[in-house]
Formats: structure tokens, C-alpha cells, sequence
């Protein structure tokens, strides 16, 4: 089935040759751009314009518009996906990077801050896992976390996990 931008069966093969300088112009298309173009005379202007009337190039250029538009609103969404794709396997390789080095962390090396900080990490990726918020735990300080010791850090780390 023909397209409304093709060559329609009673147009001359010279008024598609100026449609389609016409329809390749995009949005700053004119007749006096597609006179230009061909190299006419600016008398010519006046068949141009019998060319466009009889021929709808206005509505036909509108179409490809729209088509040309599909066709990138297609190829963007494609690329939206292989990025999709492409970032969750980054993420799984970070993951299972971050895993291994877990495995071999000694958490009486750390810090009280580290050890909060990573709590804290840990406790948000599980609530976004499970499609809770982390906006808010629950959870008020009056002060840093590293300002606390030992003991509240524990109370604090036995309250988030329990």
C-alpha cells in the first residue's frame, strides 16, 4: 500500500521531484525554499503552488512528519531498553564485586561509623528490594552517628534489624 508521501499515480514524475525537495525539508519547508532549491525562477513559484495544491503536499508532508517522528520515537525506545539491559548487568558485576570483598571483611576492622554507614546501606537496598521507601526508617538521632559509642551503636543496630 503506498504511503501518502510516495508518488501518487497522477502526479508527473518533475511535481514528485519538487514534493519530495519539499517533504525533505522538515519543518522550515516552503515553496519559495523548494524554487530555491531546484534552481527556478521566481516566476515558477505560481506552478509550484498549483503543484502543492493539486497534490495535498502540505497533509503528505505532515504524514511523513508524523512517520519520521515514529520511526525515532521507535529507535529511542530500543536504545532505552539495551541501556536498561546494559546497566542491570553492570550493576550485577558491581554487586557480585561487592560481595566477594564482603565475604572477606572483617568487621572487627571497621569502625562504629563504618559499621553504621554500611548497616544503613544495606538496610536501604533491602527496603527498595523489597518496594518499600527509603525516604525514612523510622528511625530519629539528635546527633551524628558518629558521635555515638559502642553501646548505642549496638542498641541502634539491634533496633534496625529487628
Amino acid at each position: 500500500m503506498a504511503k501518502p508521501w510516495d508518488k501518487r499515480s497522477d502526479e508527473t514524475p518533475k511535481a514528485f521531484a519538487a514534493f519530495a525537495v519539499y517533504r525533505d525539508m522538515g519543518t522550515s519547508r516552503s515553496l519559495e525554499r523548494v524554487r530555491q532549491d531546484v534552481g527556478k525562477s521566481p516566476g515558477s513559484i505560481r506552478q509550484l503552488e498549483r503543484y502543492s495544491s493539486a497534490h495535498a503536499w502540505v497533509a503528505r508532508a505532515e504524514a511523513y512528519d508524523a512517520h519520521i517522528d515514529a520511526l525515532a520515537q521507535r529507535k529511542q525506545q530500543a536504545e532505552v531498553l539495551k541501556m536498561r539491559t546494559r546497566h542491570a548487568q553492570l550493576a550485577t558485576a558491581f554487586q557480585n564485586k561487592v560481595v566477594e570483598r564482603l565475604q572477606t571483611l572483617n568487621s572487627a576492622e571497621l569502625t562504629p561509623t563504618q559499621l553504621a554507614q554500611w548497616l544503613e546501606a544495606s538496610v536501604k537496598i533491602e527496603r527498595l528490594s523489597r518496594g518499600e521507601t527509603s525516604a525514612s526508617l523510622g528511625l530519629r538521632l539528635d546527633r551524628p552517628v558518629s558521635s555515638l559509642s559502642d553501646e548505642e551503636l549496638d542498641a541502634l543496630i539491634e533496633q534496625l534489624s529487628g
